[in-house]
C-alpha cells in the first residue's frame, strides 16, 4: 500500500507540473486587465485537485485493476505491460467521460470534453507507469535477495 501512495504523490507532482506548464500564458501574450495564474498557482491548484482524485478514485480502482492483473503473472512481462497500459488507459478515459458528464459543463463542448479526457488519460497513464516502476524494482529486489 505504501508504494501505491508514493505512486500517487509522484504522479500528482508529474501531472500537475505538466498541466501548469501547458496552461501558463507567457507575459508577452497576456491581455491587459486580465488576471492570469502563474506556474506556481497552477501547480498548487492542480496538485490539490489531482491528489484528491488519485486518493479517492484512483487508489480503490487501482487496487481492483491490480487484482485482475495479478492473474497475468504467468504471461511474459511485455504482455503484462501492454495489458496494464490498456486497462489503465481505458479506465482513465471511462472516468474522464463520467466526470465530464456528471460534474462537467452543462452544455456539451467537444474541446472541453477532449481536454477532460486528456487529463484523465494522462493521469491514469502516469500513475500506471510510476506504479509499474515500483513493482519492477520490488520484484528485482525480491529476486536478488532470494538468490543470495
Amino acid at each position: 500500500m505504501l508504494k501505491r501512495f508514493l505512486a500517487v504523490i509522484i504522479s500528482t507532482i508529474i501531472v500537475s507540473l505538466g498541466i501548469s506548464l501547458l496552461n501558463y500564458v507567457p507575459l508577452g501574450q497576456r491581455e491587459s486587465d486580465v488576471y492570469y495564474f502563474g506556474i506556481g498557482e497552477y501547480f498548487l491548484f492542480a496538485s490539490y485537485i489531482f491528489f484528491i482524485f488519485y486518493v479517492v478514485i484512483g487508489l480503490p480502482i487501482s487496487w481492483l485493476l491490480d487484482k485482475y492483473r495479478k492473474r497475468l503473472r504467468t504471461k511474459p512481462v511485455v504482455i503484462q505491460y501492454c495489458i496494464g497500459v490498456l486497462v489503465y488507459s481505458l479506465m482513465g478515459l471511462l472516468l474522464g467521460t463520467v466526470y465530464h458528464f456528471a460534474l462537467g459543463s452543462i452544455q456539451f463542448n467537444l474541446n472541453i470534453f477532449i481536454e477532460t479526457l486528456g487529463y484523465w488519460f494522462t493521469a491514469a497513464f502516469c500513475y500506471f507507469h510510476v506504479l509499474w516502476i515500483f513493482e519492477r524494482r520490488t520484484i528485482k529486489k525480491s529476486q536478488t535477495s532470494s538468490l543470495g
